[in-house]
Parts: C-alpha cells; structure tokens; sequence
C-alpha cells in the first residue's frame, strides 16, 4: 500500500501510513527491509517538497545498500537522489554520482548499456540538459529492466555475481 500511494504521489497518505505501521517494519528486524522504508520516506520526503529530509533519507539509503552489496537497489536510490538534485539545480553533485555509479559498474563489469546510460545521464549535466528528470527516469527504467533479466547485467564472458 505504502508504495502504491507514493507511486500515485498521495505522499500525505503515504507518510500517515507509514507513520501509523513504522512499529511493524521495524520490530521484523531485517535491516534491508528498514532500509526500503528509509528509502521510501525519502520519496515521500521529495514528493512533499521536504528536501532536506528527503535527501538525508536517500544518502542513508543509497549508503546503507552499498555497504551490503547491494548494487541496484544503491543505484536506484541514488537515481532518486539525482531527481531530487535535478529539481534543485544541483548539476555537479548528479555528474559526479553518475561518475561514481559508472566506476562501480565498470568495476563489477555490468552491462555495458548501464554505463552507457550513466554517461548520457553525466553528459547532460555537463550541457545543462532541461531533459534531466526524464533522462533520469530512462536510466532508471533501464536499469529495472537489467534487475528483471539477470542475464543481461552483466558483459559477456564475464562471471555472474549471484548478489545482484
């Protein structure tokens, strides 16, 4: 429910509930589940023009996941945190993420076509693209497509990496 009321940007409802089943979330334990509902305040936090704590939110997130291996979902997190720049005007802290993401995704030799859209996501910043928010959301649809085919996220001949 929380995220289909934060993909149908009713934030408000979204934080209410969160609020109201946070106990619940956070008595299961898991730490990889708590850091999906930091990472969904965060987008409750942006959706309610609440930058600061949104972008909080989001580097804990994006950190968190890292700090586990996690690659896509860090990745996702800071596409998130790269539209929440994106509607500050923050150019060089996108270019310079996307910079980090492209060395981490050399590094564990994903799919080409990732990095590649990393580069056109760091190539806009660079020109100042108007295009940035819809640029962003390519990359993230691409790289939910990669999630979805595990086949695919990685070069060819290279070893598959079960923790993604």
């Amino acid at each position: 429910m929380l995220l289909c009321l934060t993909d149908l940007g009713r934030f408000r409802s979204a934080r209410r509930l969160l609020w109201r089943c946070r106990h619940l979330i956070v008595e299961s334990g898991n730490h990889l589940d708590l850091l999906r509902v930091r990472w969904l305040e965060g987008k409750i936090y942006a959706g309610l023009s609440d930058f600061p704590r949104a972008e909080l939110a989001l580097r804990e997130t994006r950190a968190g996941f890292a700090s586990h291996d996690q690659v896509y979902p860090a990745a996702m997190a800071g596409l998130d945190l790269a539209a929440l720049w994106a509607q500050q005007g923050r150019l060089d802290e996108i270019q310079a993420l996307a910079q980090e993401m492209i060395a981490t995704f050399r590094a564990l030799r994903i799919a080409r076509e990732a990095i590649v859209t990393l580069l056109i996501l760091q190539r806009a910043c660079i020109n100042g693209s108007g295009q940035l928010l819809e640029i962003i959301e390519m990359v993230v649809t691409f790289l939910k497509d990669l999630e979805r085919q595990p086949a695919r996220r990685h070069e060819s001949g290279s070893p598959t990496q079960s923790s993604l």
